[in-house]
């Protein structure tokens, strides 16, 4: 079990190394786009970023959500492929983490291709159970409040970010 907790945090590293270099390139298009059109670039960043930063962790949670409990004719990708694939999310990272003994057994099993519909399903249960998949809705709400929130203070009209 500890063989696979590493393996998570090991893929979560690697996604957050990725993260990065996607905001850096982010930066560096604010920062031109902002001179372009003859704004202080550096005071757009700053705006910007704080609202796509937190709406970027809000995105990503719910995308790993979906990719766990998604409805495949919704989604467009089929359910359960993260599970069968071992996708490093902070879904799986927090499920292992409040999970028990039996708990973490069963989540063990997240990586193997050979995952049934029935193995799906009780990894799915394990997940709800040990509270993660809550404190994951939770996060995303949070995380949607706050980048809604900072971005009022900018004096646009209700909607023009998105819901």
């Amino acid at each position: 079990m500890q063989a696979h907790a590493h393996l998570v945090i090991a893929k979560l590293l690697d996604r957050l190394v990725q993260m990065h270099f996607a905001a850096i390139d982010r930066e560096a298009l604010l920062l031109q786009r902002g001179r372009d059109v003859g704004l202080d670039g550096e005071l757009l960043f700053q705006r910007l970023d704080g609202f796509f930063s937190v709406r970027e962790v809000a995105f990503q949670l719910r995308d790993d959500v979906l990719g766990v409990f998604g409805d495949p004719a919704v989604t467009g990708k089929p359910a359960g492929d993260d599970l069968r694939e071992g996708k490093a999310t902070l879904l799986i990272a927090r499920a292992l983490e409040m999970a028990d003994e039996v708990q973490r057994a069963v989540l063990s099993r997240i990586g193997d291709p050979t995952l049934t519909d029935s193995d799906l399903l009780t990894i799915r249960d394990v997940i709800k159970e040990t509270g993660a998949l809550r404190d994951a809705e939770q996060n995303i709400e949070g995380y949607r409040n706050k980048a809604l929130g900072g971005s009022e203070s900018w004096g646009l009209a209700p909607g023009v970010l998105g819901e």
